[in-house]
Formats: C-alpha cells, sequence, structure tokens
C-alpha cells in the first residue's frame, strides 16, 4: 500500500532509502527496481511538479564540477541547492541586478518546469505564496521585486514558512524590514571582481544540480 506525502521532493522509506518523488513516479538512486511506496497528494490537486531532475543524467563536465566545488562554500550556492533544508529555510538577500542574475542561474539546478524566481508583483495573494511552499522540499522559491511596503506582508507570509516543506528566498530592497524569522544572507559574488557572471551562466547547472540530488539521496559527500 502507497504511503501518502504531501508534497513532491526526496522521500526516505522505511528501510531506509531514498526516493525523488516527482511528476507521475518516484525513483531511487541505488538502481534498486522496485515502486516507489509513496504517493504525492498536494493540498492543492491540480498542482502539477515545478522541478524535472534527471538523476540518471550524465556526470558533469570535470571543469564543470571542478568549479562548483570552488563556488558551494559560497552561502548563496548553498542555499540554492535542490536538496531539502536543514534549517528554517528562509532567508533575505538584498537585490541588484547582478544578485538576480546570479539566482536565476543557480535555479536551473532544480530543473524548473517553471520558473521558480517569481517577482512579487504578480502574486495573487499571500495565500499562493503559501500554497507554494507546500509543493516540494527540493526547489527553493524565489521571490523577487520585494520592497519596504510588502513588510507586513511577507512577515505574515514568513510565519508559515518557517513549517513550509520548500525553502524561501526572498529578493529584497535595501529598505525592507526584514522578518524576524528569517536570516540574512549574503554572497562573495556580488562584486563583479570575485566572478564572471557570463562564464557562470554557461556551467551545466542542471547537470550539477542532478548530480548533488543523486549523492544527497545516496548520502555521498557533493
Amino acid at each position: 500500500m502507497d504511503t501518502t506525502v504531501s508534497h513532491y521532493g526526496i522521500h526516505m522509506d522505511d528501510e531506509g532509502v531514498s526516493w525523488l518523488e516527482q511528476g507521475r513516479s518516484g525513483v531511487n538512486a541505488l538502481g534498486l527496481r522496485r515502486k516507489s511506496p509513496f504517493k504525492v497528494e498536494l493540498a492543492n490537486r491540480k498542482r502539477h511538479c515545478n522541478h524535472a531532475i534527471n538523476i540518471a543524467s550524465p556526470i558533469p563536465d570535470d571543469k564543470h564540477w571542478q568549479t562548483f566545488e570552488q563556488l558551494r562554500q559560497d552561502d548563496l550556492v548553498t542555499y540554492m541547492l535542490p536538496v531539502p533544508k536543514a534549517d528554517g529555510g528562509l532567508y533575505v538577500v538584498r537585490e541588484d541586478p547582478r544578485i538576480l542574475e546570479l539566482v536565476s542561474t543557480l535555479a536551473r539546478m532544480s530543473s524548473p518546469i517553471h520558473h521558480p524566481v517569481v517577482p512579487y508583483w504578480t502574486v495573487t495573494s499571500p495565500q499562493a505564496i503559501v500554497q507554494e511552499l507546500g509543493t516540494t522540499n527540493v526547489q527553493p522559491l524565489v521571490l523577487s521585486g520585494v520592497e519596504a511596503k510588502h513588510s507586513n506582508e511577507l512577515a505574515d507570509i514568513c510565519s508559515g514558512a518557517l513549517y513550509a516543506p520548500r525553502k524561501l528566498l526572498i529578493l529584497a530592497s535595501r529598505d525592507f524590514i526584514k522578518p524576524p524569522q528569517a536570516l540574512e544572507l549574503d554572497t562573495q559574488f556580488r562584486d563583479p571582481s570575485t566572478l564572471n557572471l557570463e562564464v557562470f551562466k554557461h556551467i551545466s547547472w542542471e547537470s550539477i544540480g542532478a548530480q548533488v540530488v543523486k549523492r544527497y539521496m545516496r548520502r555521498d559527500r557533493f
């Protein structure tokens, strides 16, 4: 009998085997020829999975992986990894055009079907964000263009975000008042001299994300 879970992403069965649930089925990273024991039922059953991570994809090019190893010590890169959150998963980053490009590029690690970087002005209601935060545990949701006038709305959202499976990253203006539940996050790559953005954007982030997910599921170092 299938075990019902409330969101997509990585789930562990009774035998300690991790399964990546997405789309219509789940897969394991150990090559076990068995059906996933999980069945995903979202609170909003009309929603589809927002990621298509192919853990069977080839290992990334050596140069790309070595570059990732050098970059992954940065807090922003670590936060955007497509793995379940290890803390409250709620961060504020002060936005500028370069930060938005960095985050949009890193979001490719979760092989999005729909881009997870969402301009705040397109959000129909705080409840819509809450629903999105309940859909998966391997893809961060990023709200961009958040301003000081949104502080009260975001405070209410953040209260529930701590208990949701999905990470929430808020890209906010300098005068935005950080909710007490959120942590401030920054990156060394804000400075153009620390990273060539054009080279960064051409790394095979989808393959790197798939490798990270597979190694996480196997409990290997990555």
